[in-house]
Formats: C-alpha cells, structure tokens, sequence
C-alpha cells in the first residue's frame, strides 16, 4: 500500500515531538534511547523524503505508517508519566518498531519504479465523473469535521491532525483524478483526430486509384459482354443444327452426296471458333478483374487496419508510432514491388501468347491446322 510524503511527514513530526515531550524524559533515561540517535535518524529520514522523487511512498504491513501512529497514540494516551517495568518494556518496543519505520525510509530507492497506468483510453469518462463526485463529497465532509474540532479544544488535536491528513490525501486523489479525467478528454479527441487524418488521407487517395476503378469496371463490361456471346453463339448453333436436321428430313433428296453437306456444316467451325475466343476473351477479362479488385480491396483493408490500429492503442503517442511505422514499411514494400515487378510490353505480349498456348482449344485448333497440311500434301 502506498501513503503520501506528507502523511509520512506529521507522522515522524509527532513521533519527535513526543521524544522531546517532558512526560518522556524518564523513560527516554530508563530505555537508554540516547544511544540510537533518534534525532539524527528522524533527520536522514525526512532528507530522504524530501528527495524521494514520488509523492507517495510503498510501505507494506512491516512498515505500516498508520499502525505505528495508533501504537504511539494509544501508549501515550495510557502513559501518564509515572512507568512500571510492563510500561518500560512496551516502550522499549514502541522505540524499536519507530527505528525499523525509520531505518525503512531512509533505504528508500533513489530512482522510483514507474508505475503502469492504466491507458485512458479504456478509462470511461462517465466512470471518472463518479469517482470525482464521490471523492469531492468526501472532502467536504472532511473538511466539515475538521471545523467542528477546531474549536481550541486541546483534546481534539490528534483527531484534528489525523483528519487533516486524511484531507491532504483526499485533494491529491481528485487532483490525480481530474489529470486523468482530463487525459481521456485529450486522447479521445486526439482518437477522433487521427481517425479524421485517415479518412481524409484515403479520399484523396481514390483519386489515384480512379483509373484502376476505371480499368475494373471496364474488365466487368468485357466479361459479360463475352459471356453472353457465348450464350448467343451457342444459341445460334442450335438454331443451324435443328434447321439442318429440319431440311435432311424434309428434303433428303438434297443431300446426296458429300458436298451437299458443306453449306450446312462450314458454319460449325466458324461457330465453336468464335466460342473458343469468346471463352477465352471472358477468362482474361475475369483475371484482370479480380487482380484489380484485390488492389483495391488491399487498399480498403488497410485503411480499416489503420483505423483499427488507431482505436486500439493505449494512446494517441502509440497510435501514430505504429501508424508512422506502418506507413513507412508499407512505402519500401511498395518500392520494392515497382522495382522487381517492372513488365515491358514485350514481356506482357509472351505472357498472353504463353496464356493462349496452354489453351486446350488453341491445341485443337494447331491439330486442324496440321491436318491441313497433311491433306495438302
């Protein structure tokens, strides 16, 4: 548990004001308590505390503060300056327990630890309100008590103090409050700042990417256009094939031989021909498509991953650090891309040769043309 300097500060104030008390005097004899030199062990004490860089100070159990001040009050509340030897021992006790509270402080840690904060981001406003609230009308009550005992009332003054104390404590928890209902203010608009800088900054950049959209959209008019030329080619071979099979049961006559049968069929090749480049046509429309929708996609996820980033760090200082961090790998990935990635036309021409060759059609229509040949020779 951790208690403030200056609740530490009246404590060993009125712990050296009972050693210099007349009541004391015999007993401070009896006990010998000349020979631990409290009064220079209270001055290396409070030097440490006046250094000590925190405004409170971690003391466990061993070391409690409040215990020891409860220890001193109720000793010197039974002590009525004549001792025994059970008053001599519990005094004795009480010097030995006041040189460990003292021994501790003055081994008190040059540089503080710092402390893990919660962030303020994950701090509600409405909660810190309440706290505030609640700890404001303990000041006042506070403060009420501490007007009513200051009455002149000698026998009031060790409540007076220790009430005093309890308000010191008090005005530093709602200043520490307020510090940090004030943070959260900041940060959030600092949130909605960053966020704002994201949205604007992904505007501007559809204005680069309006070609790519462009080319996109483009590509989807290719693909259903060629999509339904297949569809209507292969309409219109059924058509011929029925209006074929129509005029050998009609006419059979006029099918006698094997030229008979070219005007009806010469129209077959030709058909599934422009069928095959029309599939073919609509899986590369397909291909450049869904490659321009996954840039675009990427750009649009990233801008959700930055919001993201932004919303979910402890604080505005950790959100543009992984922002900046972000923005500066994403700048040498993309340098790196340009620069490996760089296609001529010449290169582009072999990829869709390479493309068309590995085309199952393009490999009937290379055993056509070979049995072309063959019959011409």
């Amino acid at each position: 548990m951790e208690y403030s300097k200056v609740e530490i500060y009246g404590l060993v104030d009125y712990i050296r004001g009972k050693l210099h008390d007349d009541k004391y005097q015999n007993l401070n004899l009896s006990n010998n308590v000349e020979q631990y030199h409290l009064g220079n062990r209270i001055g290396a004490a409070l030097n440490r505390l006046k250094k000590y860089q925190d405004s409170s100070v971690p003391c466990n159990d061993k070391y409690d503060p409040r215990n020891l001040l409860k220890h001193w009050r109720l000793f010197d509340k039974e002590f009525n300056g004549t001792f025994t030897m059970v008053t001599k021992r519990s005094y004795g006790d009480l010097i030995k327990e006041t040189l460990c509270f003292l021994e501790y402080i003055i081994s008190l840690p040059k540089v503080v630890a710092k402390k893990l904060e919660s962030p303020a981001k994950t701090t509600d406003a409405k909660e810190m309100e309440e706290r505030l609230t609640k700890v404001a009308r303990s000041r006042d009550k506070v403060k009420e008590q501490i007007s009513k005992l200051s009455d002149g009332d000698s026998k009031n003054d060790a409540e007076v103090v220790e009430l005093k104390l309890q308000l010191e404590k008090l005005n530093e928890e709602y200043k520490s409050l307020s510090d940090k209902k004030n943070k959260v203010s900041s940060d959030k608009l600092a949130e909605a700042n960053i966020s704002d800088s994201i949205n604007i900054a992904f505007e501007n950049l559809k204005g680069y990417t309006k070609d790519i959209e462009d080319e996109r959209f483009r590509a989807k008019i290719e693909y259903y256009v060629f999509l339904g030329g297949i569809a209507v080619l292969v309409l219109v071979f059924i058509v011929l094939y029925f209006i074929f099979i129509h005029d050998i049961a009609t006419n059979r006559k006029a099918f006698e031989g094997l030229v008979d049968y070219l005007p009806n069929t010469a129209a077959v090749p030709f058909l599934v021909a422009l069928i095959w480049l029309c599939v073919y046509l609509k899986d590369r429309a397909s291909k450049i498509s869904i490659e321009l929708s996954t840039r675009l996609f990427n750009i649009h996820y990233l801008e959700g991953l930055m919001k993201l980033t932004n919303s979910l760090s402890v604080s505005p200082e950790e959100s543009i650090r992984r922002l900046d961090n972000a923005t500066n790998s994403l700048m040498q990935n993309y340098l790196s891309q340009i620069e490996h990635n760089h296609i001529t036309e010449k290169e582009v021409a072999k990829i869709e040769l390479s493309e068309l060759k590995s085309n199952p059609y393009w490999k009937i229509l290379q055993e056509i043309k070979n049995l072309v040949k063959l019959i011409k020779q």
